[in-house]
């Protein structure tokens, strides 16, 4: 019975929204977290965060680090993600204002909680 309630839930919140315009904000979002993303990574990679065997990539522009990142191919090992977080980020923009709008945090708490052990071992190794 729930499960037909959170479903219908969905469908009527979808009569109300231009699906299109939604898609669109969600990849103008992502991207623009892209860019930012990549911004920060110039500054990591400008400050030394960068393994031995990468070490030279300093010295490259900060427009060809730039690109580099935003388009995922460095050759840089640790900057090279495949576009896999924009994926993911989409996912998590079009999902999010849904699970809000239909009062289903506990998906939200889940995803979080999935999303901080799969990185935990990462961050303790690079933080």
């Amino acid at each position: 019975m729930e499960r037909s309630i959170i479903i219908e839930d969905i469908l009527n919140l979808f009569k109300n929204i231009n699906l299109i315009n939604y898609f669109l904000i969600i990849i103008s979002f992502a991207l623009l977290i892209r860019v930012i993303l990549s911004i920060f990574k110039i500054w990591g990679i400008k400050q030394g965060e960068l393994d031995e065997e990468d070490k030279e990539y300093k010295n490259n522009s900060l427009w060809k680090i730039f690109w580099g990142s935003f388009l995922s191919n460095s050759n840089i090992l640790n900057s090279n993600d495949c576009w896999l977080p924009i994926i993911i980020g989409c996912f998590e923009l079009f999902i999010y204002p849904l699970s809000m709008k239909i009062e289903r945090w506990s998906f939200i708490a889940v995803w979080l909680g999935i999303k901080t052990a799969a990185n935990w071992g990462k961050w303790g190794k690079s933080r």
